[in-house]
């Protein structure tokens, strides 16, 4: 069973009004490495039931975040999925949850409604958390092995589930890194020997945990180009100060020094390093071998409902409801995938489908390119490409201060679903690449 929790808090008086910051301040206390980033938004806590005030509680930026709902004025709901983090961040959140709610004078309920899967809410044992853990890691590795062939290659374990990685000769992909069909062979049979794939696995904060969350945020998350946002900033800063808190407690730990010293100069100057140490990474760095830590050094494939995707892994990229949006520099790609039923809720035929797209999307205006068309028994496809000039200025004369860019704008579909693909770049030598990327969506 997945490692989780779900908790109800219950008091006699209102949550007052200003609960946000404080809540913060008391994430800090439990975060990965001192350091908690929290978010408002409003969801719906059960069946048919409106939305309500949520916060996001990110304890550790390599796991799903805690989930604290407001469904009364006088109760919070705290839910937590951990197996991403492991038993020391399970222990932490549930830390986090009772130190909450007793500053808001709040009781957390002892009842049949109080679920912690791992039973460490109950007990308070730390042998039964993680016999729970590893329970789960046993069964997870088992099943991976049970996958028709086809789609076990790129699986991934504790990695979010909207991306998968390229990783050459990986079978599997871990937040520590590639593994192969013999490591998950040997950790169906013995799950402590997978312990290592935890990046928060001791209890507190202890060095191999620190390096395991820097280097889980590496693997996963850093796209290993130069900071372009507030998040690659805050990403950056947060393994710099995880490996320097790790060297400084223990000096002659082994560290990733060359994928620190990139990371301090993607930074582009916004982290400050003493002297004596930026020497220390730098010489370290140049004497480390072997492959460098990073997924996203090479192509990522990204979930589009039931679809993939495969981009670059320096795209940023970001998702609502009706379009995945992914971007680097002059480039940026916008897919919206749409079901398509009949008036009776049956799926639409896949020629159906693909004449609708063929009829909505395509213009075959004067100049436009048409490329070569997807036609296959499962997946039909066609795209146009055209060049598309826009004016960054107003003049009152003829000259034109214009930007051209190349759009490729196209479709695929599948039976009971169309997918509608804008892909614009600024240098007409990137076409090729672009109608690759409309080509992926499989």
């Amino acid at each position: 069973m997945e490692p989780n929790f779900n908790l109800l808090a219950v008091g006699r008086r209102s949550i007052p009004d200003r609960f946000v910051d404080r809540i913060w301040r008391t994430a800090d206390q439990f975060a990965f490495n001192g350091v908690a980033h929290v978010s408002e938004t409003t969801m719906p806590v059960g069946d048919d039931s409106p939305p309500v005030p949520v916060l996001l509680v990110e304890l550790h930026p390599a796991v799903p975040p805690v989930f604290i709902a407001l469904p009364y004025p006088n109760r919070m709901q705290f839910f937590g999925q951990t197996a991403a983090g492991g038993p020391g961040y399970h222990q932490q959140a549930i830390a986090f949850a009772r130190k909450v709610a007793s500053s808001f004078g709040l009781a957390l309920q002892f009842d049949d409604e109080a679920i912690d899967t791992t039973g460490y809410f109950g007990s308070g044992k730390r042998d039964r958390l993680e016999a729970a853990m590893l329970d789960w890691l046993k069964e997870t590795c088992t099943k991976l092995l049970e996958q028709p062939e086809a789609e076990s290659p790129h699986s991934g374990l504790g990695v979010p589930e909207s991306m998968r990685f390229r990783e050459p000769k990986a079978f599997l992909h871990t937040p520590r890194g590639p593994r192969s069909v013999e490591w998950l062979r040997a950790v169906a049979e013995d799950p402590r020997l997978g312990i290592e794939v935890f990046p928060w696995w001791d209890a507190g904060s202890t060095v191999r945990d620190l390096i395991a969350g820097a280097e889980a945020l590496m693997w996963v998350d850093v796209r290993w180009k130069r900071a372009v946002s507030e998040n690659d900033d805050d990403l950056l800063a947060t393994i710099h100060n995880a490996l320097t808190t790790a060297h400084r407690k223990d000096p002659g730990a082994a560290l990733p020094w060359r994928e620190w010293a990139e990371v301090i100069r993607l930074s582009d100057g916004q982290l400050q390093v003493p002297e004596t140490l930026s020497r220390t990474i730098e010489e370290r760095a140049a004497a480390a071998t072997g492959p460098l830590i990073g997924y996203r050094r090479g192509p990522v494939r990204y979930r589009l409902s039931s679809r993939w995707v495969e981009l670059p892994g320096s795209f940023v990229n970001h998702r609502d409801p009706y379009e995945f949006v992914a971007a680097d520099g002059d480039r940026s790609v916008h897919i919206s995938m749409i079901e398509r039923q009949t008036p009776d809720g049956a799926l639409k035929s896949l020629e159906d489908v693909a004449a609708e797209g063929d009829t909505d999307t395509l213009d075959r205006a004067e100049g436009s390119t048409m490329l070569a068309p997807i036609d296959e028994p499962h997946r039909r496809g066609g795209a146009e490409w055209f060049e598309r000039e826009e004016h960054r200025h107003e003049h009152d004369d003829d000259d034109c201060d214009c930007v051209s860019s190349f759009v490729l704008q196209g479709y695929v579909a599948f039976e009971g679903e169309l997918g509608v693909v804008t892909v614009i770049v600024k240098d007409k030598a990137d076409l090729p690449w672009a109608e690759s990327v409309w080509r992926s969506i499989r």
